[in-house]
């Protein structure tokens, strides 16, 4: 790295230069080891900003369950006690499902801004989609939500859920 005062080489994690001792900027990795610009926080070959979610108005009709095959499922603390969860309901909502991994390789619900979040889950009328952050299923460039069919499952880490869903009529017969 060199000095922006007198042009000297230095070491690339060098705080101030070995010559002349003014500071100089040292290189910054993202957490996967790629190179930042110089005061840039996000990395150009990693995702980092969660896509918009769709809007949605409308009642929270359940439409299926998100089930756990192995692993565990805990709730969030605002939630309760953090307790063990064997499922987790999929309404129909606003806000995406969150979700993180915890220090002990748990499944967590976590609150939609939470910056652990490692996995989001949007339900609508018209489907399941899910976004993932992290680990082998994040590909470089941007994060964007892909469609989750019925009976799919996925892995976080050591827990793996499965989707379990069920049709909805349009119109439920004889409800006039």
């Amino acid at each position: 790295m060199k000095c922006s005062s007198c042009y000297a080489e230095n070491a690339p994690w060098a705080t101030l230069c070995s010559t002349c001792g003014n500071p100089t900027l040292a290189l910054e990795l993202c957490p996967n080891g790629h190179l930042l610009a110089p005061g840039q926080r996000d990395c150009a070959v990693c995702p980092s900003a969660w896509p918009e979610v769709p809007p949605f108005q409308g009642p929270p009709v359940l439409r299926g369950l998100l089930w756990v095959e192995r692993g565990d499922l805990v709730g969030s603390a605002n939630e309760g006690s953090g307790e063990r969860l064997y499922f987790c309901e999929l309404r129909d909502r606003e806000a995406s499902i969150a979700l993180g991994i915890d220090a002990r390789g748990r499944a967590r619900l976590l609150a939609d801004d939470d910056p652990e979040t490692v996995a989001r889950l949007v339900v609508r009328p018209s489907g399941f989609s899910l976004c993932r952050r992290g680990g082998r299923a994040t590909r470089p460039g941007p994060l964007a939500y892909e469609p989750l069919h019925p009976g799919s499952s996925f892995d976080l880490e050591n827990v793996r859920l499965r989707l379990v869903t069920w049709e909805i009529p349009a119109f439920p017969e004889g409800a006039r």
